[in-house]
Parts: structure tokens; sequence; C-alpha cells
């Protein structure tokens, strides 16, 4: 019997790993991974800035003795990039927050934890000290402050608030595919999930199996809105989010 490709092998660059998850996923899961908002304009244009960078050699020069580490928010890091936060990443794969904060713990690079996670931030901490934690916040002071003390009473270093979605965004890709908040059984969704049983015992499964209510648990100061409740609709800031409440946050974290 042939030995497995290890994993160095199986993926040499990041277009392997997305063609893995299409292969693994649902569609309405996949889509929600790898699409963006509205007609994707934004997505195409952001990844049009990255592919004009270019690297300009510097022949003969010694290079044995480069670092690639940098200094973040007091900590330093072995690399200048890191995990971003990823608010489904339970519904990708079996407790990926746990495990993606205990990788950037092990590679020592940032690691942030979406409000939009299953995870508890309390149990992130303890598994990565330095995680980073992102921040969706209403703009209600009594939240706000409750919040910031709850992060930080954690143990959470940085506290980041996430902006960019003071409304609801329209993510046609995934909504054609099913994907919806909160997550109704319909028959698209389940004949979806049929055709991909690794996913389905795998990851769903066994969340199921642990959870029972996997409820989205960062987003307020206690309890947590559950995938499956009427009130787990598009999560994201407020309309009336202002920079009145920054102040007052930054004036509350220690």
């Amino acid at each position: 019997m042939m030995p497995a490709p290890s994993l160095s092998s199986r993926f040499l660059c990041l277009a392997d790993f997305e063609a893995a998850a299409r292969r693994r996923l649902p569609r309405a899961a996949y889509a929600y991974l790898r699409n963006g908002a509205g007609e994707e304009r934004s997505l195409r244009w952001n990844r049009q800035q990255f592919d004009a960078y270019r690297l300009v050699p510097r022949r003969l020069r010694p290079v044995s003795d480069l670092r690639t580490d940098v200094t973040l928010f007091g900590q330093r890091y072995a690399l200048p990039f890191g995990i971003a936060p990823l608010g489904g990443a339970a519904v990708l794969a079996y407790d990926a927050d746990r495990i993606m904060a205990a990788c950037a713990r092990a590679a020592n690079i940032p690691y942030m934890l979406s409000a939009n996670a299953i995870t508890p931030l309390e149990d992130i901490i303890r598994i990565n000290p330095a995680a980073w934690f992102a921040a969706y916040l209403p703009a209600d002071t009594g939240v706000v402050d409750a919040m910031t003390d709850r992060v930080q009473d954690a143990g959470f270093p940085v506290l980041a608030v996430t902006v960019d979605v003071p409304v609801a965004a329209r993510r046609l890709a995934e909504t054609r595919a099913g994907y919806a908040m909160p997550v109704r059984a319909t028959p698209q969704l389940v004949l979806d999930a049929l055709r991909h049983p690794r996913w389905l015992i795998g990851t769903m499964g066994r969340t199921l199996r642990d959870t029972r209510h996997p409820a989205i648990l960062n987003v307020l100061p206690t309890g947590g809105i559950g995938l499956f409740a009427r009130g787990a609709g598009p999560i994201g800031g407020a309309a009336d989010f202002d920079w009145g409440m920054i102040e007052r946050l930054r004036a509350r974290w220690r």
C-alpha cells in the first residue's frame, strides 16, 4: 500500500487549498468562505492591487541572516502576517477556532478571533494568550462597556473593532447557494450536505454532538444567539456607531 501523500506535497500554494475546500465543503459553506459581497467588485479590485506588487531583487547581498519577525502591539511575531477573523470557521472544519488559535501560537503569528465565532472567547485566550479579538459592536453604551470589560477581563492584549459592515451586506453568491442566517434545513441545503458525507459527519455532526445548540457567543456580554434562532440574522456593526463610541471604548480599555 502506498503511503498517503503528506500535506507539504498536496498543498504547494494557496490555490491548492482552495481546490481542496471546494471538493470537501457543501456548496453553501464554500460560497460563504470563497465569495465576497454584492457583485464582488471590491473583491476583484483588492486582488488586482495585491497582484500589482512586485518583488525587487537585490543581487549579491548576504541573505543567510535575514529575519522576518516583527513587533506588533508589544508582541514579537515570527512573520508580519497571521490568521484573520473568520466567524463561520466552525461551519468549515470541526473545532476550527481552537485549532487556528493553537496553530498560530505554535507558529508565533498573529491570530484574531471573530465576534461571530461559536467558540467562547475565554476558551481561545487560554489556548493562545497572544490572540486578538475582533468585535462587532452596536451603538449601545451599555453593550460597548460590558463587551470591552469582557474582552479585557479575559486577558486579550488587542481589541479590534470591525467597522466595515455598518449595515448588512447582500452576499449574492452564498445566498444563491443556500447559505443564510439563521440556518434553515431547506431541501437545497439537506441535499447539498448529503452529497458531502465527510463534512456532514466529521464537521457538522461532531459540532452538533458537542454543542447541541450552537450559538454565536461573542457578540453580547453574556449568552449568545443560536444559529437556528430567529434573532441570528446578519450580524455586523451599527449604522450609528461613530468615533464617539471608539473614544469611549479607548478610554475604558486598560
